[in-house]
């Protein structure tokens, strides 16, 4: 025969079940994607950061910031900023590896695989058609996977 739990006990319990709902989720995760895109890209270059399932957006954004920041140049890195917050998302940047060319693009979609088709596409669009055969994945891309 199963015993119930003391009567008493029931208040503490209850509040204890308000307590741990009540606190915010861990899992809950958030991503950010920061740029710098100076006006001549051919001759500045082109930096970026990307930040996936950090706990906060603020962590998110001040992870990407660094990232776009750790560029060789500070003109580039003055440059840098947030051009997407993401959740649940996935961020991809695609360049032309070559220095001194345009193509450069990047995106943020529902899957791993649209924001490399996507980047990929922006990256083709403004390299140019020599160059548009080029371009790949400049970052392995992240997925924010927390809820």
């Amino acid at each position: 025969m199963r015993k119930l739990l003391p009567l008493d006990f029931w208040p503490v319990l209850v509040t204890l079940a308000t307590l741990v709902i009540s606190l915010p989720n861990s899992g809950h995760a958030e991503g950010a994607l920061a740029i710098a895109q100076p006006p001549d890209i051919v001759k500045q270059g082109y930096a970026y950061g990307t930040s996936w399932n950090y706990p906060t957006k603020e962590e998110a954004i001040n992870n990407a910031l660094e990232r776009c920041r750790r560029t060789k140049s500070s003109a580039r890195a003055a440059l840098c900023k947030v051009v997407r917050t993401f959740k649940k998302e996935c961020a991809v940047v695609a360049m032309d590896p070559k220095d001194g060319t345009p193509g450069a693009g990047w995106a943020v979609e529902a899957t791993l695989e649209k924001a490399t088709e996507k980047a990929l596409e922006e990256c083709r669009a403004t390299a140019g058609s020599s160059r548009r055969k080029f371009c790949e994945v400049a970052s392995k891309g992240g997925c924010d996977t927390n809820d």
